[in-house]
Protein backbone atom coordinates (compact mmCIF):
# COMPACT_ATOMS: atom_id res chain seq x y z
CA UNK A 1 0.00 0.00 0.00
CA UNK A 2 1.11 3.90 -0.98
CA UNK A 3 1.55 5.82 2.22
CA UNK A 4 2.05 9.78 2.09
CA UNK A 5 2.94 12.05 4.61
CA UNK A 6 3.16 15.84 3.91
CA UNK A 7 6.73 16.92 5.06
CA UNK A 8 8.22 20.93 5.43
CA UNK A 9 9.64 22.14 2.11
CA UNK A 10 12.11 24.80 3.98
CA UNK A 11 13.06 25.56 7.59
CA UNK A 12 10.43 27.49 9.48
CA UNK A 13 8.66 28.43 12.43
CA UNK A 14 4.86 26.89 11.68
CA UNK A 15 2.15 29.25 11.39
CA UNK A 16 -1.05 27.67 10.42
CA UNK A 17 -1.73 23.86 9.65
CA UNK A 18 -4.82 22.97 7.43
CA UNK A 19 -5.27 19.14 7.34
CA UNK A 20 -7.74 17.56 5.60
CA UNK A 21 -6.59 14.12 5.64
CA UNK A 22 -3.45 12.64 8.38
CA UNK A 23 -2.34 12.97 11.43
CA UNK A 24 -1.30 16.31 12.86
CA UNK A 25 2.65 15.74 14.68
CA UNK A 26 3.41 19.35 14.99
CA UNK A 27 1.89 22.46 16.46
CA UNK A 28 1.41 26.48 15.12
CA UNK A 29 4.75 28.36 16.60
CA UNK A 30 7.02 25.39 16.45
CA UNK A 31 10.18 25.24 14.81
CA UNK A 32 10.63 22.93 11.66
CA UNK A 33 13.70 21.67 9.12
CA UNK A 34 13.13 20.79 5.81
CA UNK A 35 11.86 17.28 5.50
CA UNK A 36 10.77 16.94 8.77
CA UNK A 37 7.37 15.35 8.93
CA UNK A 38 4.31 18.10 9.79
CA UNK A 39 0.83 15.68 8.78
CA UNK A 40 1.60 12.00 8.93
CA UNK A 41 -0.23 9.18 6.75
CA UNK A 42 -0.29 6.85 9.61
CA UNK A 43 -3.27 6.86 11.69
CA UNK A 44 -1.92 6.09 15.57
CA UNK A 45 -3.99 4.77 18.52
CA UNK A 46 -1.70 4.34 21.85
CA UNK A 47 1.38 4.39 19.70
CA UNK A 48 -0.21 1.30 17.49
CA UNK A 49 -1.24 2.19 13.34
CA UNK A 50 -4.61 1.84 12.94
CA UNK A 51 -4.68 3.26 9.26
CA UNK A 52 -3.01 4.47 6.91
CA UNK A 53 -3.88 7.29 4.46
CA UNK A 54 -2.83 9.69 1.64
CA UNK A 55 -2.02 12.94 3.98
CA UNK A 56 -3.55 16.23 2.79
CA UNK A 57 -3.63 19.26 3.83
CA UNK A 58 -1.77 22.70 3.47
CA UNK A 59 1.68 23.76 5.94
CA UNK A 60 1.93 27.55 6.30
CA UNK A 61 5.45 28.73 7.80
CA UNK A 62 7.23 31.90 8.67
CA UNK A 63 10.72 31.77 6.53
CA UNK A 64 13.42 34.14 6.71
CA UNK A 65 15.67 35.50 4.29
CA UNK A 66 18.48 38.21 4.03
CA UNK A 67 18.67 40.27 0.89
CA UNK A 68 21.47 42.60 -0.34
CA UNK A 69 20.66 45.20 -2.36
CA UNK A 70 23.03 48.48 -3.83
CA UNK A 71 21.03 51.99 -4.17
CA UNK A 72 22.46 54.90 -5.78
CA UNK A 73 21.42 58.41 -4.03
CA UNK A 74 21.25 59.72 -7.59
CA UNK A 75 17.55 58.09 -9.12
CA UNK A 76 17.16 57.93 -12.87
CA UNK A 77 13.33 57.44 -13.78
CA UNK A 78 12.36 56.96 -17.80
CA UNK A 79 9.45 56.94 -18.60
CA UNK A 80 6.85 57.12 -21.98
CA UNK A 81 5.16 60.04 -23.19
CA UNK A 82 2.91 58.43 -25.22
CA UNK A 83 4.59 59.51 -28.39
CA UNK A 84 5.22 57.29 -31.22
CA UNK A 85 6.59 57.51 -34.90
CA UNK A 86 7.56 55.30 -37.60
CA UNK A 87 11.20 56.05 -39.10
CA UNK A 88 13.03 54.40 -42.37
CA UNK A 89 16.51 53.86 -41.27
CA UNK A 90 19.77 52.35 -43.17
CA UNK A 91 21.49 50.84 -41.68
CA UNK A 92 25.05 50.13 -42.48
CA UNK A 93 27.70 47.77 -40.39
CA UNK A 94 26.47 49.13 -36.99
CA UNK A 95 25.79 52.74 -38.14
CA UNK A 96 22.72 53.84 -38.21
CA UNK A 97 21.25 56.60 -40.60
CA UNK A 98 17.73 58.60 -39.99
CA UNK A 99 15.83 59.44 -43.11
CA UNK A 100 13.47 62.30 -43.03
CA UNK A 101 13.51 62.55 -39.47
CA UNK A 102 13.52 66.14 -38.74
CA UNK A 103 12.23 66.64 -34.97
CA UNK A 104 14.24 63.65 -33.44
CA UNK A 105 13.31 62.30 -29.55
CA UNK A 106 15.79 63.63 -27.23
CA UNK A 107 15.61 60.29 -25.55
CA UNK A 108 13.69 57.04 -26.60
CA UNK A 109 13.31 52.97 -27.02
CA UNK A 110 12.65 51.65 -30.33
CA UNK A 111 12.08 48.36 -32.01
CA UNK A 112 13.60 47.60 -35.42
CA UNK A 113 12.10 45.41 -38.38
CA UNK A 114 14.26 44.85 -41.41
CA UNK A 115 12.74 45.86 -44.49
CA UNK A 116 15.15 44.94 -47.29
CA UNK A 117 18.55 43.65 -47.09
CA UNK A 118 21.26 43.47 -49.45
CA UNK A 119 22.32 40.26 -50.35
CA UNK A 120 26.52 40.86 -50.72
CA UNK A 121 26.75 43.92 -48.60
CA UNK A 122 25.90 44.95 -44.64
CA UNK A 123 23.40 47.30 -45.60
CA UNK A 124 19.95 47.09 -44.47
CA UNK A 125 16.91 48.87 -44.88
CA UNK A 126 14.72 49.23 -41.87
CA UNK A 127 11.68 50.50 -40.39
CA UNK A 128 11.87 52.06 -36.47
CA UNK A 129 9.33 51.96 -33.81
CA UNK A 130 10.46 54.99 -32.10
CA UNK A 131 8.72 55.29 -28.81
CA UNK A 132 9.58 58.51 -26.80
CA UNK A 133 10.45 58.90 -23.47
CA UNK A 134 11.06 61.58 -20.30
CA UNK A 135 13.80 61.46 -18.28
CA UNK A 136 13.80 62.61 -14.05
CA UNK A 137 16.54 62.45 -12.40
CA UNK A 138 16.34 62.63 -8.43
CA UNK A 139 18.88 63.11 -5.68
CA UNK A 140 17.86 61.38 -2.50
CA UNK A 141 18.48 61.52 0.84
CA UNK A 142 20.30 58.88 2.47
CA UNK A 143 16.93 57.86 4.59
CA UNK A 144 14.98 57.92 1.18
CA UNK A 145 17.59 55.88 -0.57
CA UNK A 146 17.15 53.40 2.26
CA UNK A 147 13.30 53.52 2.33
CA UNK A 148 13.41 52.35 -2.16
CA UNK A 149 15.42 50.09 -1.99
CA UNK A 150 13.93 48.39 1.15
CA UNK A 151 10.51 48.72 -1.68
CA UNK A 152 12.31 47.54 -4.40
CA UNK A 153 13.29 43.96 -2.51
CA UNK A 154 9.99 43.54 -1.23
CA UNK A 155 8.36 43.87 -4.63
CA UNK A 156 10.84 41.48 -5.66
CA UNK A 157 9.66 39.07 -3.43
CA UNK A 158 5.83 39.50 -4.11
CA UNK A 159 6.44 38.79 -7.36
CA UNK A 160 7.37 35.37 -6.15
CA UNK A 161 4.63 35.11 -3.81
CA UNK A 162 1.22 33.15 -4.30
CA UNK A 163 -2.20 33.51 -3.20
CA UNK A 164 -2.42 33.34 1.14
CA UNK A 165 1.56 34.09 1.19
CA UNK A 166 3.15 37.72 2.25
CA UNK A 167 5.31 39.71 3.71
CA UNK A 168 5.48 39.36 7.60
CA UNK A 169 8.03 41.62 8.59
CA UNK A 170 11.55 43.69 7.69
CA UNK A 171 14.32 43.91 9.40
CA UNK A 172 17.81 46.53 8.42
CA UNK A 173 20.80 44.41 9.50
CA UNK A 174 23.47 46.32 7.94
CA UNK A 175 23.32 50.10 6.06
CA UNK A 176 27.08 51.30 4.51
CA UNK A 177 27.47 54.42 2.34
CA UNK A 178 30.24 53.39 -0.93
CA UNK A 179 30.57 56.74 -3.18
CA UNK A 180 27.06 57.48 -4.46
CA UNK A 181 25.15 54.60 -3.14
CA UNK A 182 24.00 52.72 -0.07
CA UNK A 183 24.62 49.34 0.29
CA UNK A 184 21.70 47.86 2.50
CA UNK A 185 21.37 44.57 3.97
CA UNK A 186 17.95 43.08 5.05
CA UNK A 187 16.23 40.09 6.72
CA UNK A 188 12.82 39.59 5.24
CA UNK A 189 10.56 37.03 7.18
CA UNK A 190 7.91 35.76 4.60
CA UNK A 191 4.87 33.69 5.25
CA UNK A 192 4.78 30.93 2.81
CA UNK A 193 3.35 27.64 2.13
CA UNK A 194 5.99 24.84 2.90
CA UNK A 195 4.24 21.99 1.69
CA UNK A 196 5.84 19.19 0.66
CA UNK A 197 4.67 15.28 0.16
CA UNK A 198 6.53 12.66 0.67
CA UNK A 199 5.34 8.75 -0.62
CA UNK A 200 6.32 5.97 1.02
CA UNK A 201 5.19 2.51 -0.42
CA UNK A 202 5.55 -0.46 1.96
CA UNK A 203 5.46 -3.72 0.92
Amino acid sequence: YIKRNIVAKKDATILKIEAKAGEILKEKNMYVKKGEVVISGEIKLYDEVKNNVMADGNVYGEVWYKATIEYPYNYKERKLTGKMKKVFVIKIFNHYIELFNFKKYKTKIKKDKVLLKHTFLPINLIIEEQYETKERTEKLTREQAIKKAISKIKAKINDKLDVNEYIITTKKLKVEQNNSKIILVLFVSVCENITSYEQIIEE
